[in-house]
C-alpha cells in the first residue's frame, strides 16, 4: 500500500497573504510570483535526479513574467527571486524584489529539522525602512518524520499569535486516516471541519472498504459520510469492481460503482464501465477506454455513453509528460457537432540546457474566447519564468522511494485546475471537495467511481478566495489549499 503525500509543505506556499495582485497594465507592478511554489517544483526535480545521481543542482535566481491580454505580449517588468541553499540543497532563505527599482518586498527563511524537512516557514514584508515580521507556519512530525501538525501564526507587533492548524493521524498501515483544521478561538483550539477514514485491508495489504466520516460543525461530531468496497482478481493490484455507498437515514444505500472490464500487463485500465444504482439493480451509465504512450507517462482517456444499441463519444481527456515524467499539459475535451471542442486546459511548456537545467518556464491556461456558437477555448499565455545561477551540491547517495501525492495547477487560479497524480501514485479517488475559508462544502464534482484521474475542476463561478481542496482516495485523505483569484 503506497504512502499518501499530504502536500502540507506546498501550503506554505499556497496561501492567501503570500500572494498580491494588480491589474493587467503593462505599466503596473507586476503581480509577483510564488517563489516559495515554484522551488517546491524545482526542489522535487532536483530530488528526482540525486536519487539516480550523488548531485543536485538548483537555481539561484528566477525572473517571472506576466502575460498582459489587452496588450498582447509580456509584461515588461519581472517579479526576481534570489535563493540561498544549505550544503544538501535545500533552500533556506529567499530574497524577492522588483526587477525595474531592485526594491525588495519579501524576505522569506526556512528552518529545518535533522531530516531536512521544513520544520518552520517565515515570511517578512520590507516597510521601506526595515523588515517587518508577517506570517509563519510552525510544522510537528512524528518519529518517522511525518507532519502531524501545522500551525499558521500572524505577528501581531510583538509576538507570534496562533491562528489556525491543521492537524493529522495515520494508522497502522501508514495511510492518513484523519486530517481536522482548526481554529484559536477564545484561548482554545476549536474544530472548524475536517474527516475520519476507517480502512480494512486484505491479506495483499490492498483496501478492501474504506468509511468515512466527516465532522459536523453544528454537532461536534464525526458521522458516517461515505463508504467505498472493493472486490478483487488474484493479486492485481486494480479492483475488479468498486462500489459507491452513502449513508442514508442510518444505511448505507448504493449509489455507483465501477467495473474493470480488462488492463493491460502493466494492470493499467484498458476498458471501464460505469453503473448506476436505479434502486432495484445497476444500469450501465458510461464506459471508458484508456491508451498509454509507449515512451511516456502520457495517457488519453476516452467516455462514451450509451444510445439506443450504440455508444456515443461523451468526453475525452488528455494528460502529456515529457521524457523526464514530468506534467506538461493537459487537455479536456467534449464531443459536439461531430468533433472534439477543448473545454479547458493547461499547459506548462519547459525548456532546458545541455545539461538538463530547466531555464525557462511557460505556463498557458484554456481561456474562453467568443460568445454563443462561436464561444472556444484557446490555450493562452499565463506566465513564463527564467531560471539561472544554478549551483551544483555534491551529496551522498539518496535511496530512491515511491512518490506519491497529487499536484494541484495551476495554483493560483482564475478558474479551472486539474488534479493529476504524483508518478507512483495509484491510489483511486473517491470524491473531491471544495471547501471555503469557514469549512463548508461549497462544491463536489461528480467523478467515474474509482477514477485516478479526475477531470478539470471548473471553479469560475465561486468566488475569488482562499479555498481548500479535500481529496478523499483509497489511501487516505489529502488536503491542499488553493487560491482563487
Amino acid at each position: 500500500m503506497k504512502q499518501p503525500l499530504l502536500f502540507l509543505c506546498s501550503l506554505l506556499g499556497l496561501s492567501a497573504p503570500l500572494l498580491a495582485q494588480t491589474d493587467d497594465s503593462l505599466t503596473s507592478r507586476p503581480r509577483p510570483a510564488n517563489p516559495y511554489a515554484q522551488w517546491l517544483a524545482q526542489a522535487a526535480r532536483a530530488d528526482a535526479r540525486a536519487q539516480a545521481s550523488a548531485t543536485v543542482r538548483v537555481s539561484t535566481r528566477s525572473s517571472t513574467y506576466w502575460w498582459v491580454a489587452a496588450a498582447g505580449q509580456w509584461a515588461d517588468q519581472a517579479t526576481v527571486t534570489t535563493s540561498a541553499y544549505n550544503a544538501e540543497g535545500r533552500i533556506v532563505a529567499a530574497l524577492v524584489v522588483d526587477s525595474a527599482s531592485q526594491r525588495p518586498s519579501l524576505r522569506r527563511s526556512y528552518i529545518r529539522n535533522a531530516a531536512g524537512i521544513t520544520s518552520e516557514f517565515r515570511q517578512e514584508e520590507w516597510t521601506g525602512s526595515a523588515w517587518l515580521n508577517k506570517q509563519r507556519y510552525v510544522n510537528t512530525f512524528d518519529s518517522q518524520n511525518r507532519i502531524v501538525t501545522q500551525t499558521y501564526q500572524l505577528w501581531n507587533g510583538a509576538a507570534w499569535a496562533d491562528n489556525y492548524r491543521l492537524v493529522v493521524t495515520y494508522n497502522s498501515h501508514g495511510a492518513q486516516d484523519s486530517f481536522f483544521n482548526q481554529a484559536w478561538l477564545n484561548g482554545a483550539w476549536v474544530t472548524q471541519y475536517g474527516a475520519q477514514s476507517v480502512l480494512v485491508y486484505d491479506a495483499a495489504d490492498r483496501v478492501t472498504q474504506e468509511t468515512q466520516s466527516t465532522f459536523n460543525a453544528t454537532t461536534g461530531l464525526v458521522e458516517p459520510f461515505v463508504r467505498y468496497q472493493y472486490v478483487y482478481i488474484g493479486s492485481m493490484q486494480l479492483a475488479d469492481i468498486f462500489t459507491v455507498q452513502r449513508s442514508n437515514g442510518g444505511q448505507w444505500v448504493n449509489e455507483q460503482r465501477q467495473r474493470l472490464i480488462s488492463a493491460d500487463g502493466q494492470q493499467r485500465r484498458l476498458l471501464t464501465h460505469s453503473e448506476g444504482w436505479t434502486g432495484l439493480s445497476w444500469q450501465l451509465t458510461a464506459r471508458t477506454s484508456y491508451s498509454y504512450s509507449p515512451t511516456t507517462a502520457s495517457s488519453v482517456e476516452v467516455q462514451e455513453t450509451p444510445q439506443g444499441t450504440g455508444w456515443v463519444n461523451d468526453r475525452k481527456t488528455s494528460y502529456d509528460y515529457n521524457s523526464r515524467g514530468i506534467l506538461t499539459g493537459y487537455r479536456s475535451e467534449t464531443w459536439l457537432n461531430g468533433s472534439w471542442r477543448l473545454v479547458a486546459g493547461h499547459a506548462s511548456l519547459p525548456t532546458y540546457n545541455a545539461t538538463d537545467d530547466l531555464i525557462i518556464q511557460q505556463e498557458q491556461a484554456a481561456v474562453r474566447t467568443g460568445s454563443g456558437t462561436a464561444a472556444a477555448y484557446v490555450l493562452t499565455n499565463q506566465q513564463k519564468t527564467y531560471y539561472s545561477n544554478y549551483q551544483s551540491y555534491v551529496l551522498a547517495a539518496r535511496p530512491r522511494t515511491a512518490a506519491a501525492g497529487w499536484q494541484l495547477a495551476p495554483n493560483p487560479t482564475t478558474g479551472t485546475v486539474v488534479l493529476t497524480p504524483a508518478p507512483g501514485n495509484t491510489a483511486a479517488l473517491h470524491t473531491v471537495q471544495v471547501l471555503n475559508s469557514l469549512g463548508q462544502v461549497v462544491w463536489q464534482p461528480a467523478l467515474a467511481p474509482s477514477a485516478t484521474r479526475p477531470g478539470p475542476l471548473d471553479l469560475s463561478a465561486l468566488p475569488a478566495g482562499l479555498y481548500t481542496v479535500r481529496l478523499h482516495t483509497a489511501a487516505g485523505i489529502v488536503a491542499q489549499r488553493l487560491v482563487k483569484e
